[in-house]
C-alpha cells in the first residue's frame, strides 16, 4: 500500500498523515517514493533523511530500438507538469506506476545511489556506455525542487571516476548542466537565466 493518496483524499495535516502511515505500517522514511506534493509538506530533517537514503537499486538495462544511443536509463526523478500531448514518458508512467504516482513529479530516493551500485559495462559500443538520465522526467522543470537536482548531480560527480559513463539529458538542458557541473554557476542562477522553458 502506498503512502500517497489521491489529492481529494489527502489528509489535511502532517499529524494525520503520520498516524495513517503508522496504521498501515509505512513511514516517510520507509516509503519507496515521495511525490512533489508530499515533499512540500516535509520539514528539512525529513527531506534530508530522504535525500541521504542509500538504496540497492541499479541502472535500468533496456534494449529499446528507439533509444539506440543508450543501453541504460536512470530515473531517480520521474514525472512532469508540461502535459505535452505527444509525451511517451507519460504513457509509460501510467502503465507502470500506481495511480497515486502516475506522471506526477516524484522522487525515488533509493534510486539516487544506483550508479554506485552498478559495475561499468565492458563493451565497445557507444550505447553500452551511455546512461539516459531521467528518461521519465523533465529534471530541470521549474517545479523540480533544487534539492532533488543537486542530489542527483552530486551522485553523477561522485561516481564519475568509478563509472565514467556519459549521462545524457535533454539537449535543451545541456548548457545548464555543463555550467552547474563545472561549478561556475549555482542551479538558481542557471534557472533564472534560462527563461521560462524550464
Amino acid at each position: 500500500m502506498a503512502w500517497a493518496q489521491p489529492a481529494a483524499k489527502r489528509p489535511a495535516t502532517k499529524a494525520v498523515s503520520a498516524s495513517l502511515g503508522k496504521a498501515i505500517g509505512e513511514t516517510p522514511e520507509s516509503k519507496r517514493y515521495t511525490t512533489l506534493a508530499e515533499w512540500k509538506g516535509l520539514d528539512n530533517r525529513e527531506r534530508n533523511t530522504l535525500l541521504s537514503r542509500v538504496g540497492k537499486a541499479t541502472l535500468n538495462k533496456h534494449d529499446n530500438a528507439d533509444i539506440e544511443w543508450a543501453d541504460w536509463s536512470w530515473n531517480p526523478v520521474t514525472g512532469c507538469e508540461h502535459d505535452c500531448p505527444y509525451c511517451y514518458a507519460r504513457d509509460i508512467a501510467f502503465s507502470i506506476y500506481s495511480p497515486e504516482v502516475g506522471f506526477s513529479p516524484t522522487l525515488w530516493p533509493e534510486r539516487l545511489t544506483a550508479p554506485a551500485n552498478q559495475r561499468p559495462p565492458v563493451a565497445d559500443s557507444v550505447a553500452a556506455k551511455n546512461i539516459f538520465t531521467c528518461s521519465m522526467a523533465d529534471l530541470f522543470g521549474r517545479w523540480v525542487p533544487a534539492e532533488w537536482i543537486e542530489r542527483l548531480l552530486g551522485t553523477v560527480k561522485q561516481n564519475s571516476q568509478e563509472f565514467p559513463v556519459p549521462h545524457q539529458v535533454s539537449k535543451a538542458h545541456v548548457g545548464v548542466l555543463f555550467r552547474i557541473m563545472r561549478g561556475s554557476e549555482p542551479l538558481s542562477t542557471c534557472r533564472r537565466a534560462s527563461g521560462t522553458r524550464f
